[in-house]
């Protein structure tokens, strides 16, 4: 009895330990299968995640247009940024470069130039590194590189304090010599600002020690950006009444402002626009549409009345015109240099330019200028102010001749001062 006893424990202890046995092993083979379809669900993230990346890369322009850019370094002191950028094109021509600066607020100011672009127009290579690393945000190497000074009247703000990001893009040539403008290749948080009021120091935007108010400025009305704040300067008043302003000026809102109505061939203009602008009010022509319109109507009076900016170079050179065409200025119009004709000339310009700006003109062929006018008839200067560093001829920082304002072989050129 005792035997029966002992070998009935011995099997009830043998079922124990294979249970246990076989619950040991479930555990494993859940805990296995758990960790295979962790593993299986991270892969599939992870393809999808770098199916997106391959996928954005691919529409990118660096890949797409084969046209990129890079911020290489960004630095604000109070009213002026300076801008380290590196640049590349593979394909086609660059006309402009844009700078986009946004504020705290959330508003985009614009500045646009044609400087530089000949340094930064240089191919760039795209080796199978450059478009695997390019997957996960690697720009290419570029090396193009141009130092742009940006002062903060020049895209029509007080100062850089309010401005937190900046952005780059490009306005290219395609094949059918149309200009097209890249999405934005590049943005960059800034971080590096100084003030240059007080004993203000550098930063995250540092406005200690900014004293600055309307008064010492020089700001009589308006609202203007103060040490990194919006300040009411008073109330501006142009006007009360039509009455108060010119003939073909309406008083809107205390400002005299061009007539721009139905029933006058006019359009608007401004330093951006949309790809299917018409010119309208809310819908403005940017420069080069507006040069293309002109150039389909050769044979209409046309008023092109322009929003401030900096427009960078307006160049005209072959064909006629047999009625007038009026760039007109509705604020700070600035041009970097105004060309009209070449050699092949001569042409019938019908061209009037109106209350615009010549700023930092730039070098041509060794000779500086501001206004370049050659081989080209009947071309009126009204109101026009030519700003530079001296135009005197052997001045090594300008070349080795310069003028504001150069005629050529041209007739009927008339021009007057505000």
């Amino acid at each position: 009895m005792e035997e029966e006893i002992i070998e009935k424990d011995d099997e009830d202890t043998s079922n124990i330990l294979e249970n246990i046995q076989k619950q040991r092993s479930s555990r494993k083979i859940k805990t296995r299968l758990s960790i295979a379809i962790v593993i299986i669900i991270v892969g599939i993230i992870a393809v999808l995640a770098f199916s997106f990346y391959v996928y954005k890369y691919a529409k990118s322009p660096e890949v797409n247009l084969q046209i990129g850019a890079n911020l290489e370094k960004v630095t604000f002191t109070g009213n002026n940024a300076y801008i380290k950028l590196k640049a590349g094109t593979n394909i086609y021509n660059i006309s402009k470069v844009r700078f986009i600066f946004t504020d705290n607020d959330g508003q985009e100011h614009y500045y646009e130039t044609t400087n530089g672009i000949n340094e930064i127009e240089v191919p760039y290579s795209r080796t199978f590194w450059d478009l695997i690393l390019g997957f996960f945000g690697k720009a290419p190497d570029y090396s193009g590189v141009y130092d742009y000074d940006v002062s903060s009247d020049e895209i029509g703000i007080s100062d850089f304090y309010n401005i937190n990001e900046i952005g780059v893009s490009f306005e290219y040539v395609t094949e059918l010599g149309i200009p097209a403008n890249t999405t934005t290749l590049d943005t960059k948080k800034i971080v590096n600002k100084t003030t240059t009021g007080g004993g203000g120091g550098g930063g995250d935007g540092g406005n200690e020690g900014c004293t600055d108010t309307c008064n010492s400025l020089g700001y009589e009305c308006g609202v203007h950006n103060i040490c990194g704040s919006n300040v009411d300067c008073g109330e501006c008043v142009e006007c009360t009444e039509d009455s108060d302003c010119e003939a073909g000026y309406n008083c809107v809102n205390n400002k005299c402002e061009f007539n721009c109505s139905v029933g006058i061939n006019c359009f608007y203009v401004n330093v951006t626009s949309s790809i299917n602008a018409t010119g309208s009010l809310g819908n403005p022509f940017n420069l080069s549409q507006a040069q293309a319109y002109a150039n389909f109507h050769l044979n209409e009076e046309i008023t092109f009345l322009m929003n401030g900016g900096d427009y960078g170079a307006f160049k005209h050179n072959s064909g006629n015109r047999t009625a007038w065409v009026t760039w007109k200025a509705n604020g700070n119009v600035n041009f970097t240099y105004i060309e009209l004709g070449d050699s092949q000339g001569p042409y019938d310009k019908y061209t009037i330019f109106d209350g615009v700006s010549v700023i930092n003109a730039t070098s041509r062929g060794g000779n500086v200028y501001g206004i370049w006018i050659y081989k080209s008839n009947h071309v009126r200067l009204n109101n026009i102010i030519v700003y530079g560093k001296g135009y005197i001829a052997g001045d090594p920082e300008l070349g080795d001749s310069g003028a504001a304002i150069t005629f050529e072989d041209g007739n009927n050129v008339t021009s007057s001062v505000p």
